[in-house]
């Protein structure tokens, strides 16, 4: 009798151990089935994200060769009277007449992360429309490559007739703020 009671008790603990192996696997089961679900939710999405365009990495690596090159190409440090004679000379050679009114001394200024150093300085100027305008573009394409106007006024004399304006041969009066960007000096 007391190894019929022994087996229904080993029995019964069986039982017990399947039933609750059972409910762990039926739970496993479900959030199997739930991840599942999940996944097949993300690769849906993915598949609607769209590959790398054709080309992109040939863009990219061309876009770093010139901005290596640009970073390259910055000048360094401009002595001012340098400047000033070059802008000079380029009024001359385009048949303005100008005249450096302000300098300032030079400026640490932050851009993009990078410190530049900057000479600023305005500039009068007296000619035809036409010679001004090239002068405009000398400067912009001219010995500094990183010269910037920042600022440009023209005015024309009041009482001068409106025929010979349109010729171009109005005399114009423009005043120029200009810029020209450098790199610091190295650091000690």
């Amino acid at each position: 009798m007391k190894t019929r009671w022994l087996m229904a008790l080993l029995v019964l603990c069986l039982l017990l151990a399947y039933y609750t192996m059972g409910n762990a696997y039926l739970k496993q089961e479900q959030q199997s089935a739930s991840l599942r679900g999940r996944i097949a939710e993300a690769s849906r999405a993915l598949d609607l994200v769209p590959g790398p365009a054709v080309g992109a990495e040939q863009r990219l690596a061309a876009a770093q060769a010139g901005l290596a090159a640009t970073e390259g190409g910055f000048p360094g440090r401009v002595n001012s009277t340098v400047a000033i004679d070059a802008i000079l000379r380029l009024a001359e050679s385009t048949g303005v007449k100008a005249m450096p009114l302000v300098t300032r001394p030079w400026e640490a200024e932050k851009w993009g992360g990078h410190d530049y150093y900057v000479l600023r300085l305005s500039v009068s100027a007296e000619g035809d429309f036409t010679r001004l305008a090239a002068f405009s573009r000398a400067l912009e394409s001219g010995d500094f490559p990183t010269l910037v106007i920042e600022q440009l006024g023209v005015s024309s004399e009041a009482g001068y007739p409106a025929a010979a304006a349109g010729s171009g041969a109005a005399p114009v009066s423009a005043s120029f703020d200009l810029a020209i960007y450098t790199l610091p000096p190295p650091a000690d």
